[in-house]
């Protein structure tokens, strides 16, 4: 066979035997000239690839006897590509295990290309004839791809190795969408970031705005070309994402513009871009305990866990293996099989993954790098075995794995691509009546999509219990997509490995119309200025302990104002000669504070600014008046905005305060202080613009939450004189009224009068307060 095929396009010196020379000057090409030419190909390559002897290969004989996996299978198949000038996927050589396998395919699928090859004279293996017919053409000469691009790089490609490193893309501002490209099965280097049109919207599509999507192991074999059902070259990878819907097709009913959202991506994939569009039916509301990158993680833990749990039939007291369970999926496993009250045994790759998951409840932890897994379960189980197994480990693991099976256990086999590389499976260990699954999501939602939906359903459903919460290792910008996969690469997360879209380079934001003239349509922003609800709030004013008290003042007519107490301000202005005044507004208690409430040490709470207790107070009572105070807040992505003009506490202290006197008088930890405490996941600023601070604060507070920054802000203001400095120094200057009163736009007006108080409340944009049942 290899003398009759194999090396039917060459002698032994390489040199191109008479029927494919005949092609090359002109005449028909047959389809035997096409399969000695593919045949010769391959196999060269095997032996090239695999530094073995081309004699040694047998056309019919599976690759894998030879030593191909899934690293030198990328060699191999970027290596036939860059022969032949196609793109094939690196899965192909496990679907098409041999050599008259893969030739029969490749000449299926690209029989054109091969004619068009060997009419052109373009293979090199003709440079031994040197005529001027039949030119010597370098090996750099390689053929061109068969695709064309039909978009703008944004960035070049390098083109070696050693140069590449996690640069981030630089990206001009433009009126399409962008999006990550795979061209060729190859590496992290080779990925691209383009600039496409905005296609048309179908009537059963949702065009999202993406925030977050999530890089998943699948990703990696993609960029390897080892992914088993990735389409077909070029592509955009991504299996998921979150956003807010821009624009609906007009058969949809289900969601509307400005919806918070996750996506799960269908058989062409696409969720690596920060505009995509998907059918109606893999859409989901976002939870609104979760982030964006937090939420942008469940399709494909849902998808593949819901359908694994289903199999395994997990029930309290059993025990079950989870395989490299410090990777997203594999915790979120660990939160379901503690629901189930099971024993758990994980592995890992490291001791500081091993050590997260026993804080997570994990009985036994194994590193599967430094033991053998098999044995360590065997020995703490004293040869029992374990009732599940949930695997996405490669190669010996999956033998290892089924020979751990206690007798009715269950074997759930996630990596498929791992399962189609495997050389031998011995399944006589499967004779006490266990099981083994193999589940293959992608396919299994493809071929029955209304499983997407229940899966997800189901996890959402986990979420909203509180049995599942996604763990997000890192969010790294879309323009250093690269770093990310780096990241994931590396294999040192706990958790997923998240790609954010910076603010600016969001789908549908306003201020993309600023490069090269380009107008965006402005319509296709988010949510434009939509109507901002109050939804709590809280206060402290003179003689109002809250804003119930400062309503009843208002109503009733009283004057809040009266003459200054807290200092004698006779003595200090008597020098100066001039008509001071000698009224003000002050909030009583304002040494009075329970630290303790907000795990604060008495020390730290005595060189606190009263401004920073006081707004950490109210800002607490505002959430609490709106029903969302205390843990559940936590992760929520809620702004803190505070309008402040500084404090003169300090000049109460002596020489030798303590560091926390630092940190307790710094304008900027006003607002952090409530965010910290809450674990709150949005930003949180103090706005200095003197007499318009808290305005200002609540203007950029409805801002985050037009702009889908936010979901829920809380804004407002503190003024508290610890001092009587700013009396000293306005008065000096004349800005306050000596009558003790103000006289706005009146020709009576003198100055102002001074005024303490603290005022928080609590936004949300009003289409989510009314879904929620917030009171407003």
């Amino acid at each position: 066979r290899n003398d009759e095929r194999g090396q039917a396009a060459s002698d032994p010196k390489g040199h191109v035997q008479p029927q494919i020379r005949k092609a090359r000057q002109g005449a028909d090409v047959t389809d035997e000239m096409i399969a000695a030419h593919v045949r010769t190909i391959i196999r060269e390559n095997i032996a090239d690839a695999l530094k073995m002897d081309e004699a040694r290969i047998r056309d019919d004989r599976s690759f894998s006897e030879y030593g191909v996996d899934s690293i030198t299978a990328v060699n191999l198949v970027n290596r036939i590509n860059k022969a032949i000038g196609i793109a094939m996927q690196t899965t192909v050589v496990f679907d098409y295990n041999n050599v008259d396998q893969l030739a029969s395919y490749i000449i299926r699928e690209y029989k054109p290309v091969l004619v068009a090859q060997l009419q052109e004279q373009r293979p090199t293996e003709e440079r031994d004839t040197g005529t001027e017919d039949n030119p010597v053409l370098g090996a750099e000469q390689a053929p061109s791809p068969i695709w064309k691009k039909q978009t703008r790089e944004v960035a070049t490609r390098p083109q070696k190795r050693d140069e590449i490193n996690t640069t981030p893309f630089s990206i001009e501002k433009r009126t399409g969408y962008y999006r990550v490209v795979i061209d060729r099965p190859e590496g992290v280097e080779d990925l691209r970031i383009v600039e496409s049109i905005v296609p048309d919207l179908a009537e059963d599509e949702v065009r999202i705005s993406v925030r977050a999507f999530s890089l998943n192991f699948g990703d990696l074999l993609c960029v390897r070309g080892l992914y088993p059902t990735m389409p077909a070259y070029p592509f955009t990878p991504g299996f998921e994402a979150s956003g807010i819907v821009t624009e609906t097709g007009k058969a949809v009913t289900t969601v509307k513009r400005g919806d918070e959202v996750i996506a799960a991506m269908d058989s062409d994939f696409g969720g690596q871009a920060n505009m995509i569009a998907c059918k109606v039916e893999r859409v989901f509301r976002k939870p609104r305990n979760l982030s964006f990158e937090e939420a942008c993680t469940l399709p494909s833990t849902a998808i593949a866990l819901m359908n694994a749990f289903r199999k395994a039939r997990l029930k309290k007291g059993e025990s079950i293996l989870i395989q490299s369970a410090a990777g997203g999926l594999g915790l979120a496993a660990v939160q379901l099989a503690r629901h189930y009250g099971a024993e758990i045994y994980a592995t890992a790759g490291s001791s500081e993954k091993l050590d997260y998951l026993q804080e997570q409840g994990v009985a036994f932890g194994i590193n599967y790098l430094e033991a053998d897994f098999e044995q360590e379960i065997m020995r703490l189980t004293n040869g029992r075995g374990v009732h599940v197994i949930i695997n996405t480990l490669p190669g010996d693991a999956i033998q290892k794995g089924m020979n751990c099976l206690a007798p009715g256990g269950r074997y759930i086999e996630l990596a498929v691509t791992a399962l189609k590389s495997a050389k031998t499976i011995d399944l006589s260990v499967l004779s006490d009546n266990q099981s083994f699954y193999s589940i293959n999501s992608r396919k299994l939602t493809t071929e029955n999509p209304d499983t997407i939906k229940e899966y997800v359903d189901k996890m959402l459903e986990f979420v909203e219990q509180g049995v599942v919460r996604p763990t997000v290792y890192r969010t790294i910008p879309f323009t250093e997509i690269r770093g990310a996969y780096r990241c994931l690469e590396e294999r040192k997360n706990i958790g997923k490995v998240v790609v954010g879209i910076p603010y600016d380079l969001q789908f549908g934001q306003t201020d993309l119309a600023v490069a090269d003239g380009i107008t965006v349509d402005k319509s296709s922003s988010s949510f434009l200025n939509e109507p901002v609800a109050i939804v709590g709030m809280s206060g402290r004013f003179a003689r109002s302990r809250s804003v119930d008290e400062l309503w009843t003042h208002l109503a009733n007519g009283t004057d809040l104002v009266q003459e200054v107490t807290r200092w004698d301000l006779s003595d200090q202005l008597l020098q100066e000669s001039v008509e001071i005044c000698r009224h003000g507004s002050f909030l009583d208690g304002i040494d009075e504070f329970d630290p303790l409430f907000f795990n604060i040490s008495g020390l730290e709470a005595t060189y606190m600014d009263p401004q920073q207790r006081l707004f950490l107070e109210e800002s607490w009572r505002a959430l609490e008046d709106a029903g969302y105070a205390g843990d559940a807040m936590g992760n929520r992505r809620c702004g803190i905005y505070v309008g402040s003009c500084g404090g003169d506490y300090t000049r109460l202290f002596g020489e030798g305060a303590p560091a926390q006197a630092f940190w307790g008088n710094a304008g900027s930890v006003i607002p952090a202080r409530i965010a910290y405490y809450l674990n709150l996941q949005g930003p949180a600023v103090t706005v200095d613009t003197a007499c318009s601070s808290s305005l200002v604060a609540i203007h950029l507070a409805c801002q985050s939450l037009w702009s889908g920054e936010t979901e829920m802000a809380l804004a407002g203001g503190v003024f508290i004189q610890s001092t009587s400095e700013f009396y000293l120094n306005s008065n000096r200057a004349g800005m306050l009224s000596p009558a003790g009163h103000c006289h706005a736009f009146d020709e009576r007006a003198d100055g102002f009068v001074p005024g303490e108080g603290v005022g928080a409340v609590v936004l949300k944009r009003l289409q989510d307060a009314m879904a929620d049942g917030d009171h407003i």
